[in-house]
């Protein structure tokens, strides 16, 4: 057996051609906190995913452009969340840090908040109040 990360998809998925397209999203991450000056809030449903993942599910962009979600350090976020983050002025430009574990190294990592989506059905598996892109995690 092969094992593979999701890093790597694009030049595995290139040797099969019958595959005309795929999606990249896991929120098997360490991101727990967000922090805004002084001010934290929990993390419970991040989702790190490329700009296909809007081709897949159903989520629906309410202000914003999904392409968006193809450049570093870029994430978009609920209604909810943004005015919980922001709750004077509009969520959509700012900056955020987020708190990642990663290799046993405590680090915080700049995020801008470039759009806002409508919250995933209920009926859906995936739980999803921010959506970060998968090219983030670069120090800014």
């Amino acid at each position: 057996m092969t094992y593979y990360t999701f890093a790597c998809f694009d030049d595995v998925l290139s040797q099969y051609p019958e595959v005309k397209s795929h999606t990249l999203c896991y929120n098997y991450h360490n991101i727990e906190e967000v922090f805004i000056g002084e001010n934290k809030i929990k993390v419970k449903d991040a989702i790190f995913a490329n700009g296909s993942f809007f081709d897949f599910f159903s989520v629906k962009m309410i202000r914003g452009n999904k392409s968006t979600i193809n450049q570093p350090n870029t994430m978009m976020v609920t209604p909810d969340i943004a005015k919980e983050l922001f709750p004077e002025k509009d969520a959509i430009g700012q900056t955020v840090l987020l708190r990642s574990f990663t290799r046993n190294q405590d680090s915080l990592i700049t995020y801008t908040i470039a759009g806002t989506i409508e919250p995933m059905p209920q009926a859906s598996h995936i739980k999803c109040e921010m959506l970060l892109s998968q090219l983030g995690q670069h120090d800014a």
